[in-house]
């Protein structure tokens, strides 16, 4: 019996509708990392901190020069990157277009930033400050590739899924 592969589905049938799980999926993901990088610029909003492990957490913090440094780009640069990333996973969950690659772009960003960061902490202080770093690592890093994988992509263009299409005996 041979089958023959036909990209028209059988008589009767509707075509299969791709299914935006993925895109939900990938833009929800980047929630947990909003919230913690909000949560961190809103604790070390006057530069005094309340927690020493969430105060090193704030993105962009390690790059201030010297110990006396100017921390307000850190904290604004927090409150500027989380409200956007919120809003592009938003539209990512609407499955707009070229959305993913910023997130992608975004996250690989602060991602890389945390793996500096960590780095740093554990050469300068050890593992004691390097457990909310980490935790930001993963939440950055995690959401980033999901986001970059090939099936959010066919889930924002809204394009079934194409059945191998293997050589014929």
């Amino acid at each position: 019996m041979d089958q023959v592969w036909s990209p028209e589905p059988p008589h009767g049938q509707q075509p299969e509708e791709p299914a935006g799980a993925a895109a939900v999926v990938a833009g929800l993901l980047f929630l947990p990392a909003v919230t913690f990088t909000l949560v961190a610029a809103l604790t070390a909003r006057d530069g005094r901190a309340e927690s020493l492990d969430l105060f090193v957490s704030v993105p962009g913090l390690l790059l201030v020069p010297g110990p006396l440094g100017d921390i307000d780009f850190a904290i604004t640069l927090s409150k500027v990157v989380g409200p956007v990333v919120l809003v592009l996973a938003l539209l990512l969950v609407s499955r707009v277009r070229g959305v993913r690659w910023a997130l992608t772009g975004l996250g690989a960003l602060c991602g890389l930033y945390y793996g500096y960061a960590l780095i740093r902490l554990l050469v300068g202080f050890g593992a004691r400050l390097a457990v909310l770093p980490i935790a930001a690592l993963l939440f950055w890093a995690v959401p980033a590739v999901v986001a970059a994988l090939p099936v959010v992509g066919r889930a924002v263009r809204r394009v079934a899924p194409q059945p191998h299409r293997g050589r014929r005996r």
